[in-house]
């Protein structure tokens, strides 16, 4: 809140404002008086929110471009989610085109067992290396059904 006044050649002047809104104003030619009793409005805020992506690591999201927007939390922006890929391997946002590193996989070559497993209706050889991304026993060595005896 500001208060001025002025005095020179007889004139006097009194006003007081409010974040720049006049509150109160008196001189020697007219009297203003602004009711105190609510606040003052502020003119309402309208989001512009950009077209353009803004990201992190892990979400995305619309920044406002309008003057004196109080939002600063991601989260509380525009189109704010987190990325979305069509697989693990995939390395661009679907919604964004936010480019992640993806970690290839390491090179597997597989020691099939030579004994076999099975179960009900087939059988297979299971690879004895640890971490072998084959998990199907449709995908394993030597998978067939069992003969009909």
């Amino acid at each position: 809140m500001t208060y001025t006044s002025e005095l020179g050649g007889g004139d006097y002047a009194v006003s007081v404002s409010c974040e720049g809104e006049e509150l109160f104003s008196y001189n020697n030619e007219s009297y203003i008086h602004i009711d105190l009793t609510s606040p003052p409005s502020l003119p309402e805020h309208t989001h512009s929110w950009s077209k353009d992506w803004n990201s992190s690591a892990i979400h995305h999201w619309h920044e406002c471009e309008a003057d004196g927007c109080t939002v600063t939390e991601d989260s509380e922006k525009d189109g704010y989610s987190v990325h979305t890929y069509d697989n693990d391997s995939d390395t661009t946002c679907n919604d964004c085109g936010y480019a992640r590193t993806v970690s290839p996989m390491p090179d597997h070559t597989h020691n099939w067992s030579s004994a076999w497993s099975h179960d009900d209706t087939h059988h297979w050889h299971e690879c004895s290396v640890t971490g072998c991304p084959v998990t199907a026993n449709s995908g394993k060595d030597g998978y067939a059904a069992h003969p009909l005896v």
